[in-house]
């Protein structure tokens, strides 16, 4: 996992350093991993709770990278501070999909055929 502490503003200080693309590859893997981590025996139920909790966020994040709408069950408050901490990246995918129209190829970087996240390392 990359934000040891489930801290998402943690998470989206290395959104600079990555692509649009790439960054939602590294948001579905560490939610992935936060949701195992949720189910392994002997976590804490502190932890157990922390990750669900954060396995949530990552996933409203994605909800809202994805579509630019406010994720089923998020406060408009929620939404707002969603889209103020995640503007960068937002501004990085209109870009990206722009030059992808501009050029007539489709934006598939991090992306297998399937439209699936490779696994790290691939």
């Amino acid at each position: 996992m990359i934000a040891s502490n489930f801290n998402i503003r943690e998470l989206l200080s290395m959104a600079d350093a990555v692509d649009y693309d790439s960054f939602l590859c590294t948001l579905e893997r560490e939610a992935t991993e936060t949701e195992r981590l949720s189910y392994r025996p002997g976590v804490t139920d502190d932890r157990r709770a922390g990750a669900k909790s954060y396995a949530k966020e990552l996933k409203d994040l994605m909800f809202t990278l994805r579509y630019n709408a406010r994720p089923p069950g998020l406060t408009h408050d929620e939404f707002v501070s969603l889209l103020m901490m995640s503007r960068s990246v937002l501004d990085r995918k209109d870009t990206s999909q722009r030059m992808a129209h501009k050029n007539f190829q489709p934006v598939s970087a991090g992306f297998s055929e399937a439209g699936r996240c490779r696994p790290a390392g691939h």
